[in-house]
């Protein structure tokens, strides 16, 4: 058993997880991890809801936001910041919350889809804001397999892939839907994060898909102020955190990983482990930068 677990993205009830601030610690502290960080989406609730006695690692303050690139829905990691600036700093975009923000993709998913020649039901605005199904992104999924003309547009999609990051936000997708006016640039997310003294990493960049290696160099030429890059993801193979390590080094850049664990709302990726064990993050690469950024405690 490895007696060096680490986890620097993770969610609890103040976003999308399902475990509360406190129950996440203790799940930490049961499984022995050394080293946390909490990165609820646009969120730093859980640092002011903790009970630090509970587990006996190392916390580190962390932020997960979103923002575009290329035309792309991306996000970036804080970590090590004050948190009480950045509650001040999140607070002035005005970010959307879940259900704000699903209500918006399905006003710009119909008028852009339909233009195109996508069939969606003339109520499917006052369906969806009417439905139990919990994301948007599972309701669009429904409603467009209802009409067989759609499937030119969907036969293709991978089983293992996800629609999200797929279809909606993938600027090559007949399916795509640009999410870009919905939230802050690179640019202020960057300011945002460094104003409140933090470190700012790149997180799963193989999500974005086909537009990864392009968003990556992106991030990297234009916006050199980015610190890190998580290198050990549940999703990646060993080719990919290959690759990223040697970015890391080509970059001049630290390494970072974490399992991105949301409880049983991803009930197959568990804290500090992935799926299947799947996940282990380097102690000592890690602890290059953790060493030299403020840590948490109540």
């Amino acid at each position: 058993m490895n007696n060096n677990l680490v986890d620097l993205h993770s969610h609890t009830t103040c976003s999308d997880g399902t475990f509360t601030p406190n129950e996440l610690l203790t799940e930490a502290e049961r499984i022995g991890l050394k080293i946390l960080s909490i990165t609820d989406h646009e969120c730093v609730d859980a640092y002011f809801n903790m009970d630090t006695k509970l587990f006996s690692g190392t916390i580190i303050p962390g932020i997960e936001l979103r923002t575009s690139c290329l035309g792309v829905s991306i996000e970036l990691l804080g970590y090590g910041f004050d948190i009480k600036k950045m509650k001040e700093n999140i607070e002035k975009f005005k970010y959307l919350d879940t259900a704000a923000l699903d209500k918006y993709m399905a006003e710009l998913a119909y008028k852009q889809y339909t233009s195109r020649g996508v069939m969606l039901d003339e109520d499917f605005i006052d369906k969806f804001n009417k439905t139990n199904i919990p994301r948007f992104s599972k309701y669009l999924m429904s409603e467009l397999a209802k009409h067989p003309e759609n499937q030119k547009y969907t036969n293709d999609i991978p089983e293992n892939k996800s629609f999200f990051r797929y279809c909606m936000t993938n600027p090559n997708s007949p399916l795509f839907i640009d999410l870009s006016p919905a939230f802050p640039s690179i640019k202020d997310l960057i300011t945002c994060i460094k104003d409140a003294g933090g470190f700012i990493s790149i997180p799963h960049i193989f999500e974005y898909k086909d537009n990864a290696e392009r968003i990556l160099v992106e991030l990297l030429e234009k916006h050199p102020e980015i610190d890190a890059i998580e290198c050990f993801y549940p999703s990646f193979s060993k080719d990919n955190t290959e690759y990223l390590l040697d970015i890391c080094k080509k970059y001049n850049k630290y390494s970072s990983g974490g399992s991105d664990f949301h409880g049983m709302n991803r009930p197959s990726t568990f804290l500090g482990r992935g799926i299947e064990n799947n996940l282990y993050v380097p102690i000592d690469l890690v602890k290059k930068w953790t060493n030299t950024i403020p840590h948490f405690s109540n």
